[in-house]
């Protein structure tokens, strides 16, 4: 039992280097690639379009606001860009509740300050 339980911790730690190996790497190649080869564009820019549940469970999308998401080309997240493999596959983001009801109070306090400074 104690040579499973050493095998398995050693399984894991292979696992894990690997993982931080195949970051570094991916990492250092978007990095040079962005400063040394124009041509090759490291980052691209994807439409998407929004969406939002509406009260009877179907979902209104937005197709006359698209917007742009700029993502990265690699395995990971960098730079703070989601992966364009994962981007694409994801062409409609969904609006919640919670997000509209905070974008309408902004504009309402937008509102009322550009009224009282009149």
């Amino acid at each position: 039992m104690p040579r499973v339980i050493a095998f398995a911790k050693r399984a894991l730690a292979v696992a894990g280097l690997a993982v931080v190996l195949v970051y570094a790497g991916d990492w250092l190649r978007v990095a040079l690639q962005e400063h040394a080869t124009p041509a090759a564009p490291v980052f691209e820019t994807l439409t998407f379009y929004l969406a939002t549940p509406l009260k009877n469970g179907k979902v209104e999308v937005f197709y006359d606001q698209p917007q742009a998401e700029v993502c990265v080309r690699a395995l990971f997240p960098h730079f703070g860009r989601r992966p364009c493999w994962y981007a694409r596959r994801q062409p409609i983001h969904r609006v919640s509740e919670a997000a509209a009801l905070t974008a309408r109070a902004r504009e309402t306090s937008r509102a009322s300050v550009i009224t009282r400074s009149r």
